[in-house]
């Protein structure tokens, strides 16, 4: 008896250290050799278009972890705002970011093969609830007859209570977003996305100065700022120096 007792706990003992040396070994890789998008610290959206419309997205801060299930016969806006499309058909990640007002990380058919590990390995501690997309969405027919969803005015107020990333809150950071393109509503399409992530946007502008890309300008003290690191990641912006105070951070939109 006793000798089956200690081959018991010997093997209990050499399977908590395999968990401990596998936890290290997939931080050790994170650290050292991953290049995918998502950084370990601020949220982890997934939209899959595949074969339904869900915006699946986890908090590493909080392990909280939130699905988001939409009608596929929700109308959403094209390219650039031309025309509608059902976000069940058009199979475009991008566009329901677009109308949802968010940033994200991936898109759940183009994942990049680092950051799929990441989100299996990191997705399973988190705590995940499902919620039904119809709580912010009115119905309405087409000219045809058929019965379709849209996003109404109450989810620019859930998405930042939903979606915002809570070490970007911490940091209580100030954007003004800049809109050198001449292209109207664009600034605030950005601001809205921006606001979502945890950022405070405190002003949007015009500039005749025009760039080509993007740029994110802060000072060199708040240029490792989560925030700003998100910003330059996810937009796929430039990162320059500016006079500015700490937690203040401008973006300049150009044409892209």
């Amino acid at each position: 008896m006793g000798i089956t007792t200690s081959i018991l706990d010997a093997m209990a003992k050499v399977l908590v250290l395999v968990v401990l040396i596998l936890g290290l070994g997939f931080s050790v890789y994170y650290l050292v050799f991953a290049r995918g998008v998502w950084d370990g610290r601020v949220r982890f959206t997934v939209i899959d278009t595949s074969d339904k419309v869900e915006v699946a997205s986890f908090d590493p801060k909080t392990s909280q972890g939130i699905k988001i299930i939409f009608p596929k016969n929700w109308l959403i806006g094209g390219v650039d705002g031309k025309g509608e499309w059902l976000a069940g058909q058009a199979d475009r990640p991008d566009l329901v970011a677009d109308e949802l007002g968010i940033l994200y990380t991936a898109a759940a058919k183009h994942m990049h093969w680092q950051d799929r590990v990441l989100w299996w390995y990191w997705g399973r501690r988190a705590a995940w609830r499902e919620v039904d997309g119809t709580v912010w969405m009115i119905k309405a027919r087409m000219v045809d007859g058929a019965e379709v969803w849209r996003l109404d005015d109450t989810w620019n107020a859930a998405a930042r209570d939903l979606l915002a990333s809570e070490a970007v809150l911490e940091e209580r950071l100030s954007v003004t977003v800049v809109n050198t393109t001449g292209e109207p509503g664009l600034a605030a399409r950005e601001a809205q996305k921006i606001e979502n992530t945890g950022m405070r946007v405190v002003a949007t502008q015009t500039s005749e100065d025009k760039i080509s890309g993007c740029q994110v300008r802060s000072s060199k003290q708040s240029k490792s700022k989560i925030g700003v690191k998100l910003l330059v990641r996810s937009l796929g912006c430039s990162w320059r120096e500016a006079d500015l105070g700490e937690g203040e951070v401008e973006l300049f939109l150009g044409q892209r």
